[in-house]
């Protein structure tokens, strides 16, 4: 007589989260931070072009400037799902996939991404930075079913 098989009680059966699909834009998320960001951005460039620096250089500084900043400018789509996360932008999509993901760190206005265990200082420039906009519960459902919680090493 083959019996069926019975749950383990001791680990419980997680239901894997819905895809998440959102769009930020901070022209139209956070008017007002993107508002103080351009205005700090022009007198930063002001400042610049008053302290006698020649044009094309305040010229390619405010590019920069503005380049750095582009998050607030442009709109981005954002899909989580069993593949990774893929964020799509007016000029192309990039995919994430999750086994690329070490840890990750909430803050308060989104996730910070880190492809290592590495957690210096200059760590930070090798993350990848994911608003959730309205979607806090439902991104931090998704990266703990889907990111494992770091494994403890010998140091630890």
């Amino acid at each position: 007589m083959a019996t069926s098989p019975q749950a383990n009680p001791t680990r419980p059966v997680r239901e894997v989260p819905a895809d998440l699909h959102y769009s930020v834009w901070m022209l139209r998320d956070a008017p007002g931070r993107s508002l103080a960001q351009l205005l700090l951005l022009v007198v930063v460039i002001l400042l610049l072009s008053w302290s006698g620096m020649s044009r094309p250089t305040v010229i390619l500084l405010a590019m920069a400037f503005f380049l750095t900043t582009w998050r607030h400018w442009f709109p981005a789509r954002y899909e989580l799902g069993p593949s990774g996360i893929v964020e799509s932008t007016w000029w192309g999509s990039r995919r994430v996939a999750w086994s690329l993901i070490a840890r990750w760190k909430p803050y308060r206005t989104g996730v910070l991404l880190f492809p290592d265990f590495d957690e210096r200082p200059l760590a930070v420039w090798r993350s990848r930075w994911l608003p959730w906009n309205l979607h806090r519960q439902q991104l931090l459902d998704i990266l703990e079913f889907y990111v494992p919680p770091p494994r403890p090493t010998a140091a630890s």
